[in-house]
């Protein structure tokens, strides 16, 4: 959780000062709550990768590298729609849908992924044996 809260705190910060995105209604660049928000993702996603893992006949890490892919670009940018549309932040990027441009896609892709082969090495080196990153 802390990684995703580390990698997400440093996205967001590239995209507020390349002014890419504005978060709205707070008194400062980045709100307080915001790695709390990328922590809380990742244990949301976290434990649906877990759940449903649990049903693949085969445990494969390509089976599990499908899962997280679909995982991380259809749910954060369901949550991301929502807030959108609540006035939370705007985005500055073309091509949009429903508010959420593809970049955006993209880049909660990569973030999680790199976040999913960083702790995958590290379950490898330290022979810990997790659901979902081993």
């Amino acid at each position: 959780m802390s990684l995703t809260g580390l990698a997400g705190m440093i996205g967001e910060n590239w995209g507020v000062s390349n002014a890419y995105w504005e978060y709205h209604k707070v008194s400062r660049e980045l709100p307080l709550w915001l790695p709390f928000a990328w922590m809380l993702a990742f244990y949301f996603l976290y434990s649906i990768e877990s759940r449903l893992i649990a049903y693949l006949k085969y445990k494969t890490i390509k089976n599990k590298l499908i899962i997280a892919f679909w995982l991380s670009l259809l749910v954060p940018a369901f949550g991301e729609i929502i807030t959108i549309n609540l006035g939370v932040w705007t985005y500055y990027w073309p091509y949009q849908v429903f508010g959420v441009p593809l970049y955006a896609f993209m880049c909660l892709v990569f973030v999680h992924m790199i976040v999913y082969g960083i702790l995958a090495f590290i379950c490898k080196k330290k022979k810990i044996n997790d659901v979902v990153f081993t």
